[in-house]
């Protein structure tokens, strides 16, 4: 974890570490004691520093949480991180909302026909069917080229990522289903509320 004078960043490649005996270390930046205490390690430091002055009292030695170490040099790439989640997590709720709306006023456009379906003996089974099938299939329509635009311009992205791959599987999956649930409820919810209207009256709709 120690490198030189400087403490090494997240975002920088692993150095080779090895261990020399004490008093062979000449050349040495510096020397790195690690301890992992049995518990909370803040409550250790103060028994630590105590430690280190009776056994080197001629020696300047800092005593530090790994943590207190980490956290700065990895908070920038946490904000972004948090960012990223929240303005994908936005878009995400606007394009379901989107999708629901669109699919609803599709459907909602199609009342006369299904009052022409129900009044010739069509299922409201049928209905549903006929509304779910087609408005799925414009979605996974949508659903592939939009995978294919994010897919092209995911490499304008990655740059920014840390750990994480702009094709990342799991995030592509969570997304398109969550499309796919919003769309299949957006499909749904118009037809059963379509078959039940009297055909009489879908007939008179204008």
């Amino acid at each position: 974890f120690w490198l030189g004078e400087n403490w090494m960043g997240p975002t920088e490649p692993a150095a080779m570490q090895y261990y020399v005996p004490s008093g062979q270390e000449s050349g040495i930046g510096g020397t790195v004691l690690a301890v992992r205490p049995d518990g909370e390690a803040r409550r250790f430091m103060p028994v630590l520093r105590r430690i280190l002055r009776e056994q080197l009292p001629d020696v300047y030695a800092e005593v530090y949480v790994k943590q207190d170490v980490i956290d700065p040099l990895a908070r920038s790439w946490r904000a972004g991180s948090v960012l990223f989640a929240i303005f994908g997590g936005v878009a995400l709720v606007l394009a379901a909302l989107g999708l629901y709306g669109v699919v609803e006023y599709l459907v909602a456009e199609r009342t006369r026909e299904f009052g022409v379906r129900l009044a010739l003996g069509s299922s409201a089974r049928q209905i549903v069917a006929l509304v779910v099938s087609r408005g799925m299939l414009v979605t996974m329509v949508g659903l592939g080229a939009g995978a294919a635009m994010a897919l092209a311009a995911g490499k304008f992205v990655e740059p920014l990522l840390f750990e994480t791959s702009a094709r990342d599987a799991l995030a592509y999956a969570v997304a398109a289903s969550v499309l796919l649930g919003v769309a299949l409820i957006a499909c749904v919810v118009p037809a059963l509320r379509a078959t039940r209207v009297d055909p009489v009256i879908a007939l008179r709709a204008e």
